[in-house]
């Protein structure tokens, strides 16, 4: 029996164009064992007259609460494939992107697959990709992926060890990491985490005006550092952030001493969250 893919997109409803071309993308698709599972947090009947036009098996689940990571894991506990994945609804695949995954488990021993992603329009990568295949990923190489390039393999993961981290991402007290720090909590409960040079997901290259990072993403490094190791290395990591992109960074010393101030909130507001 073939292995059910279950794609889950959260959304706001907002890109209803970027929308339809995803649910293009996946009709078109030449493996036909898959489910999407569509998470709106507002603009429910929007999202909800687009999905008629399609016929592959979908799921629509109305959310009143906004919040990324919160939509993924009850996404999640709807899902019904062997294999998942978390798309973004401007995100849209190659034809054979679900059949070149089916076929990378089959061949490998991988709980969780990382792969590429591509802007076809401009004709780049989004990132710079190692050509060579890695059986299984360091710490460190996880903080290079994101989370539409990321399927895991249900048949070995547990679905209660599947978890974002609802402090994290879009919607959240902190904008980005999610998906750093689910495979880094994966990681440290011995899953095999895989990368393979293959591109399975097309996605808009961002094209910034701006020369410098913005404060949010700043100011969230510190307590995903903390989230990931400890609060002492959490602090040396992000110090050391500081020094490789401080040329990035508008009023470096201002911002950091900002940063050091949310690092320090992190950590109490979890110290108080774990005496509860």
């Amino acid at each position: 029996m073939k292995k059910m893919i279950s794609v889950i997109v959260p959304t706001t409803g907002d890109r209803e164009e970027e929308f339809q071309r995803l649910c293009n993308s996946l009709d078109k698709q030449d493996y036909k064992n898959f489910e999407l599972i569509v998470c709106s947090q507002k603009n429910h009947e929007k999202i909800e007259s687009i999905l008629q036009e399609f016929h592959f098996d979908k799921n629509h689940v109305k959310l009143d609460k906004l919040g990324l990571s919160n939509a993924r894991n009850i996404g999640i506990t709807h899902a019904k494939g062997e294999i998942v994945t978390f798309s973004d609804d401007d995100c849209w695949y190659l034809k054979d992107s679900f059949s070149n995954v089916i076929k990378t488990f089959n061949e490998n021993n991988s709980d969780v697959a990382c792969f590429q992603m591509f802007d076809p329009t401009l004709n780049e990568y989004l990132k710079n990709y190692p050509v060579q295949s890695k059986s299984k990923l360091s710490m460190v190489d996880l903080f290079s992926k994101s989370s539409i390039e990321i399927f895991i393999n249900m048949s070995t993961v547990k679905l209660e060890d599947i978890y974002f981290d609802v402090n994290f991402g879009l919607g959240a007290i902190y904008s980005s990491g999610e998906e750093n720090i689910l495979l880094s909590d994966l990681f440290r409960k011995s899953y095999n985490i895989s990368y393979f040079p293959i591109v399975i997901v097309y996605h808009p290259k961002k094209i910034s005006s701006q020369s410098h990072l913005s404060y949010q993403h700043v100011i969230s490094k510190g307590p995903l550092f903390s989230r990931i190791y400890n609060k002492p290395l959490g602090l040396i990591l992000l110090t050391l952030f500081f020094l490789k992109k401080y040329s990035k960074i508008k009023n470096p010393f201002k911002l950091y001493f900002h940063s050091l101030k949310s690092l320090q909130k992190y950590n109490t507001k979890l110290l108080n969250d774990l005496e509860k």
